[in-house]
Formats: C-alpha cells, structure tokens, sequence
C-alpha cells in the first residue's frame, strides 16, 4: 500500500543517504553533488551545500544530526582522486546547514568511492551530543568529546590506513562501538579502548544493531562475481562478541 514520487533533486550520480532526525526533519547526502535538507518529510528540498567551491566538498560520504537539536549537523567530505582538495575534512552547521565551519581539515573520505555504498560514517553518540566518531578512507578513526572542537585518534593501529563504511552505536548499549569497512567489523566494548575484530571479510558494508544486542552485517567483496560474494551476517545477542561468531545467514544472487 502507498505509492512513491520520484525526489526531483537537481544532483548527478546517487543519492546515497539520508538521515532523520526525531523531529522529522531530513538530511540527504549526495556522492558528487553536495548535501540537502528537507522540513515536510521529502516534498521539497534546500540544496546546502552552494559555497563549496572545489569538488572534494561536494562528495559527502557522511551526515550526523544532533540529537538535541536539528538544526546542529556534521557532514564528512572527501573523495581519493581529489586528496589534496581543501574542503576535504569535517564540517559543522548549527544553522541547519544555511553556514558551515570545518572542524577538521586534511582528512580524506569516500564521498565518491565505493565505500559511498556502505552506512554513516560519521555518528552523534545517542547518548551525548558532544561526542562525535568519524572514520576516514585511510586517515584514521576519530573522536570528539567537545562538539567537534578538538579531535583525538583512535587506534591508529588498527584504523590508521582501512577505509571505513560505517559507524554503529545502539543507544541500549552506549559504550559499544562498532565499525565496518575494509577489511570487516571491529567491536569496541569500552568506548574505543580495545577492539576486537569480529568479522574478517573484504568489505563490510553496513551494520544495523537491535535493543536486544543482536545486529546484522552485510559486505564480503567490493565487486562481487558470484553469488557466494556477497553475505549477510547475523550477529546473536548470545555470540556477537565472540571473534568469528557472526552466522552466515543468506545468500543471493549478484
């Protein structure tokens, strides 16, 4: 039941995202052709990103909305090919995306690279507005614990040369980071202290996690040639924390 209207959004390439604040208000990200804000759930939309001038603050791979307030919101810009483009980094509105301020310049993102395809890679921790986690394509994890004044690396170690897809963190379970990208799922149960890699694959894509504890992954290569490259993952609330745990669940065609 119901029925869809094509967005008429004037961009080239996908639409690859879109964030929903609990007011209603929504946030889309383009891969070459900026960011776009909608106030009545999707009939019209306000381009927002006019005084980006190069094309690297143009390829967004990443939008995160303030919980306590709409109008606050990061988006991560950045592509490969463009690695020395000065709007690469991360940017701040608290005007609902009418101004920005970068918070944090010279870190690449894959607004136009396939890690595009793949969740947020930038998150507001659900439980408190001033902290922010970002991952990069190949710059390292961070962290903000002040609203993107200042910024910390996480794991380098580890986090310091993969691109990341994605960053999840259930609101039932506040110290427990996951993040997936090249490489597969890394599972921080201390806030960014310690991580274990959960699963080892190509590429995981996206993670989406339950109130019970239990969560979902999806990836296996970036160009799948068969049937068997791309999988499904489903972490149980009684094994997500075992490394190589995650049951293989479906399978379907390329």
């Amino acid at each position: 039941p119901g029925s869809f209207t094509q967005i008429d959004i004037d961009c080239g390439g996908w639409f690859t995202g879109i964030q929903q604040h609990q007011s209603g208000r929504l946030y889309g990200r383009t891969d070459v052709g900026g960011i776009y804000r909608s106030d009545d759930r999707g009939d019209s939309w306000t381009f927002l990103s006019g005084d980006f001038p190069t094309p690297g603050g143009l390829c967004v791979q990443g939008i995160a909305i303030s919980n306590g307030d709409p109008d606050t919101v990061f988006q991560a810009c950045g592509v490969s090919y463009f690695s020395d483009d000065p709007n690469r980094g991360i940017w701040k509105s608290k005007d609902a995306g009418k101004s920005w301020r970068q918070v944090k310049a010279n870190i690449n993102f894959a607004g136009n690279d396939k890690a595009r395809h793949g969740g947020e890679c930038l998150i507001v921790h659900p439980k408190n507005d001033d902290e922010i986690w970002v991952g990069s394509n190949k710059n390292g994890l961070w962290q903000s614990v002040d609203a993107g004044a200042d910024w910390q690396e996480i794991s380098p170690d580890i986090f310091g040369s993969i691109v990341i897809t994605g960053i999840t963190i259930h609101a039932s379970f506040p110290d427990q980071i996951w993040v997936s990208g090249e490489g597969g799922l890394w599972i921080s149960r201390d806030r960014g202290a310690h991580w274990q890699q959960t699963i080892n694959a190509g590429v995981v894509f996206r993670t989406a996690r339950r109130k019970d504890g239990s969560g979902f992954a999806i990836g296996g290569k970036y160009d799948p040639a068969s049937p068997t490259d791309t999988k499904l993952w489903h972490l149980t609330k009684d094994d997500w924390s075992k490394a190589g745990a995650p049951t293989l669940i479906d399978r379907w065609p390329n």
